[in-house]
């Protein structure tokens, strides 16, 4: 009896041991898995946390590719060297960077109807934006032009835009790789270069278009301007297989004074084939003194007439004169020759001959001037 007693015991007491030791593994794996549940839910917050960064990084990437991809971004850099010769005086010669450029542009569509422009420049052949001055500044980086728009669904379109612009008188344009010629006529000495203000275009048919507009000044850069006067610009244009015609019109009020200045803008060029360009830019400048006369100063004609040829696929010629006489103040002319040549993809060459005259004032002086340009353009 005693060891069936013995044996009970001995198995109640292993029972209660075994029970006790399944207890403490138990509760261990309970922390254990409490443990790990407390990891997973760190692991996924934190991958949360990196799916919401990668979804962020995606919707940036796509907006970005979306704005690289409507707009267009392009630039070139000129480089060169001159020698110039003024009749009984001595000749001089230099090595420049005659303009550097770059230009972000979105037109608006009928898709996308917000625009914009803004570029940047800089170099001896620069003129607006501060450049000249003060000495040095051609080594400065200046802006030409910032402006926004909008094409509002009216008819076939009506523009809107706002900023600084390039202004609507004249043939030849301030960015180099718009120009044949390495250098400027006499005739854009006279006229604006950008205007500040606000615009409209209308194309009024698919070859006629309107536009008109409110700027600060008639013919000077003023890019901020607090008085009460404001002047108008317009252009209408004609374009047409190998026409091209153009009337433009600047007139306004100097300051806040009564005297006032205009310039009146006419443009033909003619293509008859696909490697010949004839054209002429004609301007009539007119201006009052604050008494209501007519200032001598500013009256005059002004005129330059060109002619391009493409002689082979790379080489092409050019020559233009350009004549100017304001009454009682300025009568010069000059004539141009230029060689232009495609080096490879983006890269061009040219040599131009130039020979000034300048007879104000009854004098007779002239200058002969030589300039080497090579120009990339991306």
């Amino acid at each position: 009896m005693r060891s069936i007693k013995a044996i009970v015991l001995a198995a109640v007491a292993v029972f209660f041991v075994t029970q006790g030791a399944s207890a403490t593994d138990l509760d261990t794996e309970v922390q254990d898995m409490k443990q790990r549940l407390e990891q997973m839910e760190t692991q996924l917050k934190a991958q949360d946390q990196e799916l919401a960064a990668a979804k962020e990084d995606r919707t940036a990437t796509s907006a970005l590719s979306s704005f690289l991809e409507k707009t267009d971004i392009s630039g070139f850099v000129a480089g060169g060297w001159d020698w110039s010769k003024t009749d009984g005086g001595s000749d001089s010669n230099t090595f420049a960077i005659q303009q550097y450029w770059i230009e972000m542009n979105k037109a608006p569509t009928e898709e996308s109807r917000a625009g914009f422009d803004i570029a940047l420049q800089g170099g001896s052949f620069c003129t607006v934006g501060g450049c000249g001055i003060a000495p040095g500044n051609a080594n400065d980086v200046h802006l030409y032009t910032a402006n926004v728009s909008y094409l509002a669904p009216i008819g076939s379109g009506l523009t809107v835009t706002a900023g600084i612009m390039p202004t609507l008188i004249g043939w030849e344009v301030e960015n180099q790789n718009g120009n044949f010629f390495v250098t400027r006529s006499l005739v854009w000495d006279l006229q604006p270069v950008t205007s500040t203000g606000a615009t409209l275009n209308y194309g009024i048919t698919d070859s006629l278009s309107l536009t008109v507009g409110a700027i600060n000044a008639p013919i000077s850069d003023v890019r901020f301007a607090d008085y009460t006067a404001k002047s108008i610009t317009s252009l209408l244009s004609y374009s047409s297989g190998m026409l091209y015609l153009s009337a433009g019109l600047n007139w306004g009020k100097l300051g806040d004074g009564d005297a006032s200045k205009g310039i009146f803008d006419l443009i033909v060029t003619v293509d008859p084939t696909d490697a010949l360009h004839f054209g002429a830019n004609y301007d009539y400048h007119f201006g009052d003194l604050a008494s209501g006369d007519e200032d001598p100063a500013e009256n005059g004609n002004a005129v330059s007439v060109w002619g391009t040829f493409q002689v082979i696929e790379k080489t092409a010629l050019g020559a233009r004169f350009d004549y100017v006489k304001l009454d009682d103040s300025t009568k010069k002319w000059e004539i141009t020759a230029t060689v232009a040549q495609s080096i490879t993809d983006g890269l061009t060459g040219k040599v131009e001959y130039r020979y000034d005259k300048d007879e104000t004032g009854g004098g007779d002086v002239g200058a002969n001037t030589v300039y080497v340009q090579m120009m990339y353009e991306f």
